[in-house]
C-alpha cells in the first residue's frame, strides 16, 4: 500500500462526477485539472465472448450483480441470453439422437447380411457335399444320364460355394470399411453438442476473483452497459475490481495533452472523500485520442498509479470519480 498524501485542494473538490471527461485550459486558470476514475489495473475484465457457434455478433445481457457488490470467486456475475443457443442444441440433441439411431441401423443391417451370408455359405457346403458324394458313383453302375447330371450337380455347387464365400467377405468388408464413416459421423455430432455446450456454459460468468461488480460503458454510445442491453462481442460488460492494484484512469482533450508526458505528478482526489489527496506519476499515455459525448473534440486516456511510498485511503474503491491536479507541468509546455 502507499502512504504520502497532499492536503486538501479547494479547486479539485468544486469538480464533480458530472463533469467527468472535462479539463480545465491553463489559460483560464493557473493550475490544471484532469478527471477521471479509480480502478483496479489487475481487475477481471468481462469481455462479451464471441461464440463460434453463435450466428451473431451481439448478444444481449440478461442479468449482472447489482453494480457495486461484492462477489467471491465462483459467484455469479453476468448472464447472457442463451435462447438461441438453446433452440440449436435442442436441434443438435435431436441429430445426434438420429445419427446414432442410424449407426445402430446400418451395424444391425450389416450384421444381419453377414448372418445371412454364413448361413448361405453353410448351405452351400452342405450341398457340396451331398454333390461330391454324388458324383464319386463310378459311371457304369448308374445311368449315363444320371451320371452326367450328378456330375454338373458338383460343378454348380462348388460355384455355389465360392460364390457364398465372396459373399460372405464381401458384407464382413462392408462393415469393416462403414465403420470408421459412421464413428465420424457420430464423433461429429458429439463434437457439435460439445460446442453448443461449451458456448452455453460461456453466457454464465462467474468471477473468478474477489471484488466489486463495475459495469462497463458501449465505447460506441459511451453509456453505461445495464441488463437487458444488446452488446457486440469483445465489449466489456463489467470488471470485478478490487483495491489491491489501484490506479487512476483520466481523460485528458486534445489541446491540453501535450502539457502531459511520463512521470508528470499529480495530486489526486476523489469527488467523495474531498479530505484526501493522494500522489500520483503518470504511467501512461493513449496514442491516439477518443471523441466523448460530453464534449467536442477528441481525449486521450492518461494513467497514473499511486508513487512509490503513498498509502492508499481504505475508502479508495474502483469507481469512484476522481479529480487530478497536475503539480510539476513545464512552463515551456504551457508556452506551446
Amino acid at each position: 500500500m502507499h502512504s504520502r498524501m497532499f492536503g486538501n485542494r479547494t479547486a479539485a473538490v468544486g469538480l464533480t462526477v458530472a463533469s467527468l471527461g472535462l479539463l480545465a485550459s491553463s489559460a483560464y486558470a493557473e493550475s490544471t485539472f484532469l478527471t477521471g476514475e479509480i480502478e483496479d489495473g489487475g481487475a477481471q475484465i468481462i469481455l462479451m465472448p464471441r461464440l463460434a457457434i453463435s450466428n451473431t455478433n451481439t448478444r444481449m445481457v440478461e442479468w449482472m450483480a447489482p453494480e457495486g457488490s461484492a462477489v467471491e470467486v465462483g459467484d455469479p456475475v453476468a448472464r447472457l441470453d442463451p435462447s438461441d443457443l438453446i433452440a440449436q442444441k435442442e436441434n443438435l440433441e435431436i441429430q445426434l439422437e438420429d445419427t446414432l439411431a442410424n449407426a445402430e441401423s446400418q451395424v444391425a443391417q450389416q450384421e444381419l447380411a453377414i448372418f445371412d451370408a454364413e448361413t448361405a455359405l453353410i448351405r452351400a457346403e452342405s450341398n457340396l457335399e451331398i454333390a461330391k458324394m454324388d458324383a464319386s458313383i463310378p459311371k457304369g453302375t448308374i445311368p449315363d444320364l444320371t451320371y452326367e447330371r450328378n456330375q454338373l450337380l458338383l460343378a454348380n455347387a462348388t460355384n455355389a460355394v465360392k460364390r457364398a464365400v465372396k459373399a460372405l467377405e464381401t458384407a464382413k468388408f462392408t462393415l469393416t470399411q462403414s465403420i470408421p464413416v459412421r464413428e465420424r459421423g457420430v464423433e461429429q455430432a458429439r463434437n457439435n453438442m460439445a460446442e453448443i455446450d461449451d458456448a452455453v456454459s460461456q453466457t454464465e460468468i462467474l468471477a473468478t476473483q474477489p471484488g466489486l461488480v463495475i459495469y462497463g460503458f458501449n465505447r460506441w454510445t459511451d453509456e453505461k452497459i445495464y441488463p437487458g442491453a444488446t452488446v457486440m462481442s469483445s465489449m466489456e460488460i463489467a470488471k470485478v475490481a478490487s483495491q489491491d492494484s489501484l490506479q487512476f484512469r483520466f481523460w485528458t482533450h486534445e489541446a491540453d495533452v501535450r502539457k502531459l508526458k511520463l512521470g508528470t505528478e499529480i495530486a489526486v482526489t476523489a469527488d467523495s472523500l474531498p479530505e484526501y489527496s493522494v500522489a500520483a506519476q503518470i504511467t501512461w499515455i493513449s496514442s491516439q485520442a477518443n471523441e466523448r459525448d460530453w464534449s467536442d473534440g477528441g481525449y486521450f486516456e492518461v494513467i497514473a498509479e499511486p508513487i512509490d511510498g503513498v498509502e492508499l485511503p481504505p475508502k479508495f474503491l474502483p469507481g469512484m470519480a476522481i479529480v487530478g491536479e497536475v503539480l510539476n507541468i513545464d512552463p515551456l509546455d504551457e508556452q506551446t
